[in-house]
């Protein structure tokens, strides 16, 4: 893995422990594009920080990137992929009753 990659996987693992240790950076929402871009085009290793990422911030706009890596060619990335999708679904049933 070259530097790039690394310095990329490492970001988005990042961003997804601070909102999981801190509920109130739930903003960082909007970062949801360019970690869904990762998620289609970076390498296995920054796919899989994606897909955990795009699930630890709970935000429906990800469920569509979600469920496209379901397609991904690395078993790894569609299986980091599957409890995402149900938690955010159920997060977005809740805020619309």
């Amino acid at each position: 893995m070259d530097e790039d990659s690394r310095l990329r996987r490492e970001a988005a693992t990042s961003l997804g422990r601070l909102v999981d240790s801190d509920p109130e950076l739930q903003g960082l929402a909007n970062i949801l594009g360019l970690i869904a871009t990762q998620l289609r085009a970076g390498n296995t290793e920054i796919r899989l920080a994606c897909a955990r990422t795009l699930g630890t911030l709970k935000h429906r706009v990800a469920v569509p990137a979600l469920l496209a890596a379901l397609e991904d060619a690395d078993t790894l990335v569609r299986i980091q992929s599957i409890p995402s999708i149900p938690s955010i679904q159920s997060l977005a049933t809740i805020a619309l009753n």
